[in-house]
């Protein structure tokens, strides 16, 4: 799906409803294309990263049931001072 830039300030919520569903929306601003808006697969992200040797040095922690809560949460706790 192509959408101009004013489509996407006009109709942000329904973009995001539409790429919630699956289908990517390319955004142009003045007849070029911008950027693309693409639905996140987080099963496609979590298992490209199991082979990973950093992801596994949580593998023998008791105290994490869940690595990929366990680091959301770390990141969302950062507080960034500009």
């Amino acid at each position: 799906m192509v959408i101009t830039a004013k489509d996407l300030r006009d109709s942000a919520g329904r973009i995001i409803k539409l790429v919630e569903s699956g289908k990517e929306v390319t955004v142009t601003y003045r007849g070029k294309a911008a950027g693309r808006i693409i639905p996140i697969r987080h099963e496609v992200e979590v298992s490209s990263m199991a082979g990973d040797a950093a992801f596994g040095m949580w593998a023998d922690n008791s105290e994490v049931s869940n690595v990929v809560s366990f680091v959301r949460d770390m990141r969302e706790s950062r507080a960034y001072d500009y």
